[in-house]
């Protein structure tokens, strides 16, 4: 029974840290070639990855670069 109880408090401190780790849930949205378009459920941001899944970070802090 304590190792069944320790396996819950376990699992359940690395669901925490995975989600305040990456906050942003990553939807496809556009893109065709090498790099697709994603846009995050969580926050609104619109970002493009090279992966699957969708960028690693949230972008929701960046401003766009100064030309």
């Amino acid at each position: 029974m304590p190792i069944a109880i320790f396996l819950a408090v376990f699992i359940f401190i690395g669901l925490l840290w995975y989600r305040r780790r990456n906050p942003c849930r990553w939807e496809r949205v556009g893109g065709k070639g090498t790099l697709k378009q994603f846009r995050c459920k969580t926050c609104g941001a619109v970002a493009y990855s090279a992966r699957y899944d969708g960028p690693e970070q949230c972008k929701k802090g960046l401003e766009p670069p100064a030309l």
